[in-house]
């Protein structure tokens, strides 16, 4: 849908192209995981999505929700983490993040120094640059 662009974006919805005048929007609203979307520069990141890209003025975002335990997904480094994804493996640009969302009690991961341990979880070895983190439930 196309808006004037002196007009608030809804609650939902993301800003997918502009013009002088418009801005195109799309609404976020019920996406499934691992959907995708180019989104314009400078607006708020919602809830459960990740920037996976940019080019021009433009994000590629990625909606994470609904993942299983295990499942892999790289984003870019300069952006937050969403919740329920920790950092397994890092480039000069990216982090390969996982999914802990419906990890099984016992459950083992080995992830990157410098980030917040999940609630449930607890450190239990050290390596290098990765600590092992369990799940406790």
């Amino acid at each position: 849908m196309w808006i004037k662009n002196n007009q608030l974006v809804p609650q939902g919805w993301v800003i997918t192209d502009s013009t002088s005048t418009q801005f195109e929007i799309t609404c976020v609203i019920g996406a499934t995981y691992r959907s995708t979307l180019w989104i314009k520069y400078n607006q708020r990141i919602h809830d459960g999505w990740a920037v996976i890209d940019g080019s021009g003025t433009s994000l590629q975002i990625i909606y994470t929700q609904g993942a299983g335990y295990g499942d892999k997904l790289w984003m870019r480094n300069n952006q937050i983490v969403p919740q329920g994804w920790v950092i397994t493996d890092s480039t000069t640009d990216k982090f390969e993040i996982t999914s802990i969302q419906r990890a099984p009690k016992g459950a083992k991961l080995w992830i990157r120094y410098n980030q917040q341990i999940p609630a449930g979880w607890v450190v239990t070895d050290r390596f290098n640059t990765q600590i092992q983190i369990t799940f406790m439930g």
